[in-house]
């Protein structure tokens, strides 16, 4: 299983459609950053990014948007719609902006899961093995895998 698999696309894209439709949510992410999101998702977060730490910030419309986002040479969007579909399609999500920041706590911490398990090695098939493993219990076994590297 690739690091790939670890991005979950649902938790981006409600992200991406907080933040369109609910500029004013921007806040709950700003711990937020582009190795945060898939490669899918990568472009239209840092164009949005972009329009919200404008000064001064203002709503993100997506005409305005995806017409950036062709400027810099994007042309394709996951499963392969061009950016202006794609961004509506966003729009047209159903999501509640009380739940910003569980989302993007989300990102974080399937980030740092991610690094964690880049940083294993070794317990990385353990890890991948298990999807809903604690952070403690990824904290021990990257004790483990450490120990048992010195141990060699």
């Amino acid at each position: 299983m690739s690091s790939h698999a670890l991005f979950n696309v649902d938790v981006e894209a409600n992200s991406l459609a907080l933040l369109l439709k609910h500029p004013d949510t921007w806040g709950d992410f700003h711990f937020t950053d582009r190795a945060d999101y898939s490669e899918a998702h990568r472009p239209i977060y840092e164009h949005i990014a972009l329009q919200l730490n404008a000064t001064p910030p203002g709503s993100v419309a997506p005409l305005l948007l995806s017409e950036r986002m062709k400027g810099a040479g994007v042309s394709q969007l996951l499963g392969g719609f061009e950016p202006y579909e794609y961004i509506n399609g966003l729009t047209n999500r159903y999501v509640e902006k009380q739940q910003a920041a569980n989302h993007a706590r989300e990102l974080k911490r399937l980030r740092v899961r991610r690094e964690q398990i880049t940083r294993l090695g070794s317990a990385q098939a353990e890890l991948l093995a298990t999807p809903n493993i604690s952070f403690e219990e990824m904290k021990k076994l990257k004790a483990q895998a450490l120990e048992a590297k010195k141990n060699k």
